[in-house]
């Protein structure tokens, strides 16, 4: 992979969405590097993007979308019924699994627990047999790169 930084972005290639943001990228081989350093009430922004649009930089506009994002977990929580003494853990849990969810499906995408493992596919999928898939790389360029339930 030929990473480069330019107009404070790191950039791969083009079907690679880009990481925008204000820091200070440094590129290693096959690595992009950013030390931010942090004071009590400052923030930074690094935004994982497909593209600019109408030439401005995702991370001009991440307050806006951190609103609405914020927003849209407000409205979902506050459909939530419950009130007992457990509010916070039940609160806490239904976000955590709405977070792991396919919506088109309704099917839960990731487990929270080590040990657990799905019994169907995202969509429906009664096999879900191991697949390798020999034209990915995994972290780091492990392989081989495995989806099913044996892997």
């Amino acid at each position: 992979m030929n990473l480069r930084v330019q107009d404070g972005a790191v950039h791969a290639a083009p079907e690679i969405p880009a990481l925008y943001g204000d820091a200070d990228f440094a590129i290693t081989g096959d690595l992009a590097t950013a030390t931010l350093r942090l004071v009590e009430g400052e923030h930074h922004d690094l935004v994982l993007a497909a593209n600019r649009v109408d030439g401005e930089s995702p991370c001009a506009r991440a307050g806006e979308f951190f609103a609405a994002t914020q927003a849209f977990w407000e409205e979902w929580i506050g459909y939530c019924r419950y009130r007992g003494v457990h509010e916070e853990a039940v609160k806490g849990s239904a976000l955590a699994l709405k977070l792991m969810t396919f919506a088109p499906s309704g099917a839960i995408v990731a487990a929270s627990l080590p040990n657990v493992r799905p019994m169907y596919g995202i969509d429906g999928t009664l096999n879900l047999d191991e697949v390798k898939l020999d034209h990915l790389a995994g972290y780091r360029a492990s392989t081989p790169v495995r989806c099913g339930n044996g892997a």
